[in-house]
């Protein structure tokens, strides 16, 4: 059975969280960023098996929220008891994923006057991105 299979037989299981008014994506439920997925925090896979084996899943456990695919893709078939427990794990990995990035120094315009346009371009594109990281740990 494929994914869009299994996302056909079993969504309607889940319950939905943090989805906008009209019930489409908003922002990733982890991060913030715009989401583009939808993470099902008890993972489709898991559900088919334990369900063709008879097993009970309690409903408190499924839930589908908005995820940016970073996210998602992140979490893929980990399993946790809630997802306060799986956003803790995301940011874990994103702080480990981005590690370089986030140690990088912030500078000043000062530090800017020896260094060539393409150094100074180099440095602001990633201070941007280290800025998006550090909101995206702290959503």
């Amino acid at each position: 059975m494929k994914q869009n299979e299994y996302r056909q037989g079993y969504d309607f299981l889940y319950s939905r969280k943090g989805f906008a008014p009209g019930e489409g994506l908003n922002c990733c439920y982890y991060c913030g960023l715009l989401a583009d997925e939808i993470d099902h925090s008890f993972p489709l896979i898991y559900l088919h098996g334990l369900l063709k084996a008879g097993e009970y899943v309690p409903h408190s456990r499924l839930i589908i929220v908005p995820s940016c695919h970073e996210c998602n893709g992140i979490l893929a078939s980990h399993v946790f008891p809630n997802l306060s427990m799986r956003k803790r794990y995301l940011k874990k990995r994103l702080r480990g994923r981005y590690r370089k990035l986030l140690s990088m120094p912030d500078w000043s315009e000062s530090d800017y006057k020896e260094m060539s346009p393409r150094l100074i371009e180099n440095i602001e594109m990633h201070l941007v991105k280290k800025k998006l990281i550090q909101e995206r740990l702290a959503y």
